[in-house]
């Protein structure tokens, strides 16, 4: 007793930095979750693929929400730089939904659609030459409260520019 009566300062001054140190770990832990789980941020993933079958080469995007809340998407397309192509219509007709259809992504879950060559030929733009103009090409959606996600999809790139380069030599 005599010895925690003699370095009660110093019991003090640990107690007080083992409580501090606690405090800002479940500060960190409550941020870290609530950033990965309760914010509606949307994902997206780009890929070139191929048809097993018939051998046309498409362009495969898929959108993901990691939260734990469901997210309506008013609309949703491809940016070639700073042109918005809207594909909704698009998506709606290819997964046969009627037109005041809302598109929605539940709660971790994800919604793909897919772009042929041809749909994808259509995102590129005409320079003043005539020659067909790709800058960054970015996925986009904004949804129903006005939030614009988008993300650089570097993969549908490559395939646009092989298409460019397969069309100009054919």
């Amino acid at each position: 007793m005599e010895w925690l009566n003699e370095n009660v300062g110093f019991v003090v001054l640990i107690s007080a930095i083992l409580i501090i140190v606690l405090i800002g770990f479940v500060i960190g832990a409550v941020f870290m979750l609530h950033r990965r789980l309760a914010v509606q941020r949307l994902y997206f993933l780009g890929m070139q693929s191929l048809d097993t079958e018939t051998r046309a080469r498409y362009a495969s995007i898929t959108v993901g929400n990691r939260s734990l809340n469901d997210v309506a998407i008013a609309e949703l397309g491809v940016l070639n730089g700073k042109v918005s192509f809207n594909l909704t219509e698009l998506y709606r007709q290819k997964n046969s939904l009627t037109e005041n259809a809302r598109i929605a992504v539940e709660q971790r879950s994800s919604l793909c659609f897919q772009l042929t060559e041809e749909e994808l030929k259509k995102l590129c733009l005409l320079g003043k030459n005539g020659k067909r103009v790709l800058k960054r090409i970015r996925v986009y959606a904004v949804d129903s409260t006005g939030n614009l996600y988008r993300k650089s999809v570097p993969n549908v790139r490559k395939l646009l520019v092989e298409l460019n380069r397969s069309s100009q030599n054919a």
